[in-house]
């Protein structure tokens, strides 16, 4: 018994290390024979082993799809940095910078004297206009705006020294030059989304004329709002006058559709004991005539009575 479970202990390690030889292995099924104390029962074992042709056949399976899938993206355009550089970045991104550093850093950078690139003030006209929460959305994103400015101002201080040295930095012009121009569409799009945020709680009349507004003169809306507000206003009343009144809707006749009066399941009238006794039309009508009949046999003749002349018998 215990020989028996050595060699196959021995043989479970050479399939095992078979995996150095070159020689394609095989699916293999091994049947063992277990003796317990009653020799009479026999337990089998089977041990299943994997082939090379089983991992092949799923290594190819798996490049088939990738081909229909499409190819391999390649990340050729990469760039390694310092490591020391690289966290520093890293830190930034999950952390944010302090407001202190921020402001140090703002203050070295100078001011563009030709180009304003400063986010657009919130024109007073629709300032007035926007709630609490509003404002402080917007103060926001202008704070954003404010922050990409310094960014382009202080690239083109670098842009510049670089231009000074005329064709000896045309890789780093270029690159630099990309990056300003990217960073300028940045603050358009910024600009757009403050203006879209800011529509949707206008009147429809004039907002739609804001939209045609563009930012400029560092106003969100443009320096010419006022006229444009007054000057949509204008077209609204004259497009209003120019439209033919609407006729008055006539006055609805009641006139019921059940002649014989209300329906028996909607008009009771109480009964003795409290219970309901149902409305019938026709038997109202029928009690009307016969009262008027009894009241006009009691209603005292005016004048002699006729005599009728009887025939005597």
């Amino acid at each position: 018994m215990a020989k028996k479970r050595i060699l196959l202990e021995k043989l479970i390690n050479l399939l095992g290390d078979s995996d150095e030889v070159d020689k394609p292995r095989k699916r293999r099924v091994i049947d063992s024979d277990s003796d317990t104390d009653n020799e009479s029962q026999t337990k089998r074992k089977r041990i299943i082993v994997p082939s090379d042709s089983e991992e092949e056949n799923n290594e190819s399976m798996s490049s088939n799809v990738l081909q229909l899938l499409g190819e391999e993206p390649k990340h050729e355009n990469i760039l390694e940095i310092h490591i020391d550089v690289a966290n520093i970045w890293n830190n930034i991104v999950t952390n944010g910078l302090d407001k202190e550093s921020k402001d140090k850093i703002n203050k070295k950078i100078p001011t563009l004297k030709n180009c304003d690139v400063t986010a657009p003030n919130l024109n007073s006209e629709i300032l007035a206009t926007l709630s609490a929460s509003a404002k402080t959305r917007d103060e926001r994103l202008r704070e954003k705006q404010n922050q990409i400015g310094y960014i382009i101002a202080n690239l083109n201080c670098v842009l510049k020294s670089l231009l000074v040295k005329n064709d000896s930095n045309k890789e780093e012009i270029e690159k630099i030059s990309d990056s300003l121009r990217l960073l300028c569409d940045l603050q358009f799009m910024e600009s757009e989304t403050r203006r879209a945020v800011i529509l949707p709680g206008l009147n429809k009349s004039i907002k739609n004329s804001l939209e045609k507004c563009k930012a400029s003169d560092g106003l969100l809306f443009g320096k010419n709002l006022s006229e444009t507000i007054k000057e949509s206003k204008s077209i609204e009343r004259s497009s209003r006058d120019l439209k033919k009144a609407s006729e008055k809707p006539n006055a609805p006749i009641n006139n019921p559709l059940n002649s014989w009066g209300p329906s028996t399941s909607s008009k009771r009238k109480p009964h003795q004991g409290g219970q309901y006794q149902h409305y019938h039309p026709r038997h109202s009508s029928q009690r009307a005539h016969r009262s008027a009949m009894t009241q006009a046999q009691n209603r005292p003749m005016r004048g002699k009575p006729r005599q009728w002349n009887r025939k005597k018998d």
